[in-house]
């Protein structure tokens, strides 16, 4: 095996617990048994580029469209104001429909659109404000919170070597608007200014997205802009608590730890559901069918979910969205699953994914009764069970075989290309309390500056940093 290409599964356990280690190189795998630590004094890093996942940016809308519900502002003067998400907007509570309404995707002649009259974008492109919270009155803090402020302790700063690129999470990876191009004007500008390549550094749905950026530049391109791919808790084959909440609602907090805001009466879970089965993003972390495990896929005896009379696998979700009356769910799936099943390139570049598992994760669920179309406000169908396979323990959303998908995928890739891929997994480390692995994320940056593809120009910015300085 080419020792270009390392590959790592470390099963890094608590305090006092032995870890496992691979790697192809053989010794220590990155971070093992190394620290860390604060250096506040130091200001020269790489830069990198922060993409959230599945919500987890600030939305602005823009309006100046007809409404189903007279009450409902029709038109914004032009100006962008919080879509997702400010609690504002349910005072009072029937404003929760102009919500949805400005929420929801359509499908117009085969293709993903907002609603006619809506116009939706990530607020505080390149910067990482609207990544930090869920809300705009700052009660639902995101993954990026404590992670921006670790970063910042270790040298990093926003503006200058640490940029968000937050992206309509709607849309997943079925891009309607310029993201990509906005990815690679920010990626080049940083590379221009700092004279160094960009990492990119992404939690949750946000590695599918950069993948999918990735997936667009020549390799040239890359080879010159691009350090590292950083992914954390990946979400490559999808996952089983989309299914639950497309037929179940969203729990603000079960899935947040947080109650919804301005309370669970106005972002009921009916409210919530008619906004999750009109989104690509939904249907895009649904299971993707497969041969099964194996192949870190889901196989067709696989039931995910299951009523009184029928069983639901990864590979009939339309016939479960029809018997839902889902219909715009299920026009919805049928362009985003030509997406799933397309082939899972390699991103061909350094690559480092870290994980967690041995958290109990749902692999299905069950349901009393058979599904029916719910009538307009009816509470939709809940669960009557909850089963959680140890053998596929991943984080407590995201299955493991979802997460080590690109282990199974990209080693010939990556090796062919002479570029590395490596795991690490952390035991009990769960989707969104990733701190466990920040202070490998931090030396897997570090360990930039002392590599032979970079020397010159790292010693070319630290020597004009130091002139600067001087000055």
């Amino acid at each position: 095996m080419s020792a270009a290409v390392t590959t790592a599964i470390v099963l890094s356990t608590c305090a006092g617990e032995k870890s496992e280690s691979t790697t192809a190189t053989g010794g220590p795998a990155p971070g093992e048994d190394q620290d860390v630590r604060s250096n506040a004094t130091r200001k020269e890093q790489f830069p990198i580029i922060l993409l959230p996942g599945f919500t987890g940016a600030s939305l602005e809308a823009r309006l100046d469209k007809r409404s189903l519900f007279p009450w409902c502002p029709k038109d914004t003067d032009g100006k962008w104001e919080v879509l997702w998400l400010d609690e504002k907007q349910f005072d009072p509570p029937q404003n929760a429909l102009c919500f949805v309404e400005n929420m929801k995707v359509n499908v117009e002649d085969g293709k993903l659109a907002n609603h006619q009259g809506v116009h939706v974008r990530p607020r505080d492109f390149g910067g990482v404000d609207g990544m930090m919270y869920q809300d705009l009155q700052k009660k639902i803090p995101s993954f990026y919170v404590h992670f921006v402020k670790y970063m910042e302790k270790h040298g990093w700063e926003v503006g200058k070597t640490m940029f968000g690129a937050p992206y309509d999470w709607r849309f997943a990876t079925e891009r309607v608007d310029d993201y990509y191009e906005r990815v690679q004007e920010l990626i080049e500008t940083v590379h221009d200014d700092t004279g160094l390549p960009v990492s990119i550094f992404a939690h949750s749905m946000g590695p599918a997205v950069a993948n999918g950026f990735l997936a667009r530049m020549t390799q040239e391109w890359k080879a010159k802009y691009i350090a590292l791919f950083l992914a954390l808790a990946p979400v490559w084959s999808g996952n089983i608590v989309s299914v639950w909440s497309a037929v179940s609602g969203l729990d603000c907090e079960a899935a947040w730890g947080h109650k919804c805001p301005a309370g669970q009466g106005s972002l009921t879970k009916a409210v919530m559901r008619d906004v999750a089965d009109s989104l690509p993003a939904s249907f895009f972390t649904f299971p993707t069918p497969g041969k099964g495990i194996d192949s870190h896929t889901w196989g067709a005896g696989e039931v995910i979910i299951k009523t009184k009379t029928k069983e639901y696998t990864a590979h009939n979700m339309p016939e479960m969205l029809l018997d839902l009356g889902l219909l715009k769910g299920h026009a919805i799936n049928e362009i985003v699953s030509k997406e799933l099943v397309a082939q899972f390139a390699a991103p061909l570049v350094d690559t480092k994914i870290f994980y967690g598992f041995g958290v109990a994760t749902p692999s299905s669920f069950e349901y009393a009764e058979d599904f029916r179309p719910l009538f307009p406000g009816e509470e939709p169908p809940q669960e009557s069970k909850i089963v959680r396979r140890n053998d596929d323990f991943g984080d407590g959303v995201v299955p493991l075989r979802s997460t080590l998908r690109a282990n199974y995928s990209w080693w010939d890739q990556q090796k062919a290309a002479k570029k590395v891929l490596t795991h690490k997994g952390f035991k009990g480390m769960g989707h969104a309390d990733t701190n466990k692995a920040l202070p490998d994320i931090v030396e897997a940056l570090e360990e930039l500056k002392a590599n032979p593809a970079y020397a010159a120009r790292w010693q070319q910015r630290t020597s004009a940093a130091s002139t600067v300085r001087e000055l």
